[in-house]
């Protein structure tokens, strides 16, 4: 248990970087990610992002070669993570830290980011009411709260009178739950029944049937992107429900672009609200595509969690560029509260007071062009703070 006095962050070294003249050593970038425990495509493709970026914009920022130092949470694991970051602000005397799928896992982070004055950049982590703890992270994600507020006001105004609820029983579940709830309630509609599902789940007939004796309008579903999302999909088609009518919606977690291939035909017309869509019209995003694609040849494909990882780096060579090779905690993170920039997303900032992202909120539905599934946009939310519990 690591103790927070300053004797204690002495011994362990622990203690902020002086500031001193511009260093010309490297500039290291600790990635802290579930490389095991995150799904099968989480780490090629942030390792892609990465690869892709450093191709486009180069290694070398105001003199300094910016390096990676990769390690491995192994999933939901918070003291793994903290052990890691503690090694890598210790052993490795990283400059920043960047990655986190799970909120737990970035909790402990931040712990050894408040002792260190290490600046935190998350590339998903969304649970509501994370960053206020930790004022050295900023979040480059989205909440699930600014998901389900848009997506449950548009449902309630779009023919949807009554919904039945499943949620991976999880943080971010129950915010999703919640967020939509309110949302769509709020708006008039009415919540005929609710399903909490175990993260472990692998069946969840159960909980469709139950939705489909509810005979709601529709379902909302969140389930993690890694998780079990293609299995939901077959047997919610199989069980019939989308030929009764009690259509899908959902956050885009569900139809993320490494699930569609999975889902297949039964995933087509499924509604979701996202921050990113593969197809996202702009030349940014194209680029980030065929950067990414060139070295992962689909396999996985460039999805959410690499555009975050490249909006990171954006923001990260702009600091330290700004800094002339410095990088001071404090100046980096007044910087960071100004920041303000095209995305492959959209256009994205960083709210000086919460240190959360403002994004556009796309609606997206399931369609399949030139024989492959894509999350087209229909409508866009510009600009979306997100909402407090």
């Amino acid at each position: 248990m690591l103790q927070t006095s300053g004797a204690a962050l002495v011994s362990i070294g622990l203690v902020p970087k002086p500031a001193f003249a511009a260093p010309s050593g490297p500039f290291k970038i600790g990635i802290i990610w579930s490389y095991t425990g995150g799904g099968p495509a989480a780490g090629p493709e942030l390792d892609a992002a990465m690869a892709a970026f450093q191709k486009v914009h180069g290694d070398t920022v105001a003199g300094r070669k910016v390096e990676f130092v990769r390690r491995d949470d192994t999933g939901v694991n918070p003291e793994v993570a903290r052990r890691m970051a503690q090694e890598l602000v210790v052993q490795e005397k990283v400059d920043m830290i960047a990655g986190m799928i799970f909120t737990a896992n970035s909790m402990t982070v931040g712990d050894i980011s408040n002792q260190s004055k290490t600046p935190v950049m998350l590339v998903n982590s969304v649970a509501t009411g994370l960053l206020p703890k930790y004022p050295y992270m900023t979040r480059w994600s989205f909440t699930t709260l600014e998901l389900t507020d848009v997506l449950g006001k548009w449902a309630a105004k779009n023919g949807y009178k009554s919904i039945y609820t499943m949620y991976a029983d999880n943080q971010s579940g129950v915010d999703a739950n919640v967020g939509f709830t309110r949302a769509f309630e709020g708006a008039g509609g009415k919540i005929v029944g609710v399903s909490p599902m175990p993260l472990t789940a692998t069946d969840f007939s159960a909980y469709i049937q139950r939705a489909k004796d509810a005979k709601p309008d529709g379902c909302f579903i969140f389930l993690l992107a890694g998780g079990g999302s293609a299995q939901f999909i077959k047997q919610y088609d199989a069980a019939g429900l989308q030929k009764a009518g009690i259509k899908i919606l959902a956050t885009g977690d569900l139809v993320s672009e490494n699930n569609l291939p999975q889902m297949g035909d039964a995933a087509l017309g499924i509604v979701s609200a996202y921050h990113y869509s593969s197809v996202h019209n702009s030349a940014l995003n194209r680029q980030y595509q065929q950067e990414a694609n060139a070295i992962t040849h689909g396999n996985p494909n460039p999805s959410f969690a690499g555009c975050a990882m490249w909006d990171i780096l954006t923001a990260t060579y702009r600091a330290l560029a700004a800094q002339k090779g410095d990088w001071d905690p404090d100046k980096t993170m007044a910087f960071l509260k100004t920041y303000k920039a095209e995305s492959p997303r959209g256009p994205i900032a960083i709210d000086g007071a919460t240190r959360d992202i403002i994004q556009n909120i796309y609606l997206r539905r399931v369609e399949k062009r030139n024989g492959v599934l894509v999350n087209s946009e229909f409508a866009t939310y510009p600009m979306v703070v997100s909402p407090e519990k």
